[in-house]
């Protein structure tokens, strides 16, 4: 069952091309981008994903549409930046 979390989020950051930190006042939630598996940080191009989607949603309202929480606690979800997918592209 998916969860549509309508809350704007902001976006705190990257921590690498499949993994962000949003945040709705003092709340923050850390989100695992579902079906992306980009680079880990000692992978080639690992910095190149991690800068695009730090681009993609800089200083843009965030909307997280729930699929599962991953075993690290995070959420999984379709994720949207000023209401283009990020988790497809």
């Amino acid at each position: 069952m998916t969860e549509l979390l309508l809350l704007t989020w902001v976006f705190v950051s990257a921590a690498d091309g499949d993994t962000l930190t949003v945040r709705d006042g003092t709340e923050h939630l850390k989100v695992r981008l579902a079906e992306v598996d980009a680079p880990e940080r000692s992978q080639p191009y690992s910095q190149v994903s991690r800068k695009n989607l730090d681009s993609r949603c800089r200083n843009k309202p965030v909307e997280i549409e729930k699929i599962d929480v991953d075993r690290y606690g995070r959420t999984v979800a379709h994720v949207r930046c000023d209401g283009v997918s990020v988790s497809w592209r």
